[in-house]
């Protein structure tokens, strides 16, 4: 993971923040997250 080659913490570390960043947006997959940024960035435009 490029993130834990720029910093000093492991990959299961990155791992686990992602993991938990996912929970709270109750999202489960990398497309999903995706689609939310694309859905937010459309309603920050809209404004």
């Amino acid at each position: 993971m490029a993130i834990a080659n720029l910093t000093t913490l492991s990959q299961n570390t990155i791992k686990t923040h992602v993991q938990h960043i996912y929970q709270k947006l109750d999202i489960h997959s990398r497309e999903e997250l995706i689609v939310a940024v694309e859905q937010l960035g459309e309603l920050l435009d809209d404004e």
